[in-house]
């Protein structure tokens, strides 16, 4: 959601996160147990709005390109539509 909305975003190194952000590129990820990691990237992505702008914008054009509800619905149907479809028995 904040991605969507344009907010940079700082997030865990956890399963998940990592499908969606590449640190420095979409965003900052730390080490989950490494509270004062996670306050010092979110204070460092308010002392550097552009930088902010910049991970915001690289994560937005990633999110319509690859988490887009239709991309996502359309590569779920080819991934298993495929197998299915061999698997029909043969008239």
């Amino acid at each position: 959601e904040a991605i969507r909305a344009g907010v940079p975003v700082v997030l865990t190194d956890v399963v998940g996160n990592r499908d969606v952000v590449d640190d420095g590129v979409h965003g900052v990820v730390v080490a989950p147990d490494d509270p004062a990691a996670a306050a010092a990237a979110v204070l460092g992505l308010l002392e550097d709005p552009d930088r902010g702008r910049a991970l915001a914008g690289a994560a937005r054009e990633r999110l319509l390109e690859r988490f887009d509800v239709r991309r996502m619905g359309e590569a779920h149907a080819r991934l298993y539509g495929a197998p299915a479809a061999s698997a029909a028995p043969a008239r």
